[in-house]
């Protein structure tokens, strides 16, 4: 930050503390809730039209609210909405600053999933491991949910086996290197890298898994990736095997290698989900490394180890274990 915009943010501070002393602004209460009431992970956006200020704050639980407060100047138009990570936003709503207080309300149409670790039928329902076989009875899951305040995903049934990364000496074309483990552990990216992956390794890979190893690296991973002498930078075994997972209504596609984060979401909550895909007849979730989609280097990648919890990276020619995630299906 230069001088000049530390002196525009402080001249904008200034402004908005007198106008609070002198009265001429507008409380703007921003309350949110759902069918049910849960507030997860909501944040409010108040946009001067303008477009020079934008407030951004997340909502605090309160009853079966979420609420934040924000002023506003009089005479200023401005926009309200509110964001979350599932569930169907409800439109913005515009005002123009003019009274001493203003309520608005937002309801969302889709229940609110709580947090936690939760077994996913394909109706969207949610239910804990202990529940599964009562109020699951006679529906089919989907997965296991991780729901957090900030983030939510959705873990595969099954195990895949163990896969090299793949493109050993390759940078991949469009996402970062992170080399640091706090970067890792915040990274939360899984759709974009394991497609970035694919199409930078394995540009020609059309989604089903190849009869023959030698144009990819999915079936015989070590063999195509590393001989023992000399690397290639044909195929993406892990990022392949990811994508082509499919499970009840979510076919090929809809999965993708975990990032750092998800792993360690995954890792920190392995108990719960290990009872939740014990009840739906899944596998547990072995204690082995497992890669993510994390790049650290063009010949190196993040894993994170399901027995300890240890974050490292390997060799992308290392054959590691390989579990599928998806997006979190709300609706």
């Amino acid at each position: 930050m230069d001088f000049l915009e530390s002196s525009i943010e402080l001249k904008e501070l200034e402004e908005d503390i007198n106008n609070i002393l002198e009265n001429k602004t507008e409380k703007v209460i921003i309350k949110a809730t759902s069918q049910e009431g849960f507030i997860s992970g909501l944040t409010a956006i108040l946009t001067i039209t303008n477009g020079l200020r934008t407030y951004e704050t997340p909502l605090i639980v309160s009853g079966q609210y979420g609420i934040a407060e924000i002023y506003v100047p009089f005479g200023t138009e401005y926009s309200v909405s509110v964001q979350s990570y599932q569930g169907e936003q409800p439109p913005s709503q515009n005002f123009t600053a003019d009274r001493t207080a203003r309520d608005v309300e937002f309801v969302y149409s889709a229940v609110m999933a709580p947090l936690g670790v939760w077994i996913q039928a394909i109706d969207n329902s949610l239910h804990s491991s202990a529940d599964w076989p009562t109020t699951g009875a006679g529906k089919t899951a989907r997965g296991v949910a991780v729901i957090t305040a900030d983030h939510a995903f959705l873990i595969g049934k099954n195990n895949l086996g163990t896969f090299a990364w793949g493109g050993y000496g390759t940078d991949v074309a469009g996402i970062p290197n992170i080399t640091q483990q706090y970067a890792m552990v915040e990274d939360f990216d899984f759709e974009e890298k394991t497609t970035a992956i694919i199409e930078s390794l394995n540009p020609d890979w059309d989604g089903s898994q190849p009869a023959n190893a030698t144009t990819s690296g999915f079936n015989n991973s070590n063999t195509i990736v590393y001989n023992g002498t000399t690397t290639t930078t044909v195929g993406a075994p892990a990022a392949e095997k990811a994508r082509a997972y499919s499970c009840a209504d979510m076919p090929a596609g809809s999965w993708s290698l975990p990032s750092g984060g998800v792993l360690m979401l995954m890792y920190l909550n392995k108990a719960a989900i290990n009872a939740c895909l014990t009840a739906i007849g899944g596998n547990t979730l072995v204690n082995d490394a497992h890669w993510s989609c994390t790049e650290y280097s063009s010949s190196y990648a993040w894993y994170v180890s399901m027995s300890n919890g240890i974050q490292n990276n390997a060799n992308r020619y290392s054959a590691l274990s390989v579990r599928a995630v998806a997006a979190f299906q709300s609706h």
